[in-house]
């Protein structure tokens, strides 16, 4: 396992090698977790409970930040629907964010995660020109439901 090929290293004094088995191990974990958050996304077999249990443990096992599964879910869910590439962004794509309002809520618990989880809707929708019109009512959707 990898922690083994990690240790020997160590042994070894070979700590470019510990830092790119690190490495390996953290982008692997990334590709994983973003792979499943598609499927769950895309997916209806999934219940919102089920995608929660899989984000919180990929956190607690520092297989990824609280800030990259929020940005994840947001993009995925953004780019999940039939709204991208369109002008204007219809309403469904309020409404498929606020199925999914419980799992942002349940990461973004602290003020500092809040305030990076808009960040990171802010960024996203730079990225992808046609969101840049729904970033302010994306804002005002997010808030309220963190608030309720």
């Amino acid at each position: 396992n990898l922690d083994h090929i990690e240790n020997y290293f160590k042994e070894q004094g070979l700590n470019e090698m510990v830092q790119h088995v690190r490495s390996q191990r953290a982008t692997s974990n990334r590709k994983s977790f973003v792979s499943r958050i598609k499927l769950f996304i895309n997916d209806d077999e999934y219940s919102t409970t089920e995608i929660s249990n899989y984000i919180k443990d990929a956190i607690e096992q520092g297989k990824v930040t609280s800030v990259y599964a929020l940005q994840v879910l947001f993009s995925t869910v953004a780019n999940s629907g039939e709204w991208a590439g369109l002008e204007p962004i219809p309403d469904d794509f309020y409404k498929e964010l606020k199925q999914y309002c419980t799992l942002f809520k349940g990461i973004a618990k602290s003020h500092k995660l809040q305030i990076e989880f808009m960040n990171k809707i802010q960024e996203f929708c730079y990225d992808n020109i046609n969101f840049l019109k729904v970033l302010p009512q994306s804002y005002f959707h997010v808030i309220q439901w963190q608030c309720n």
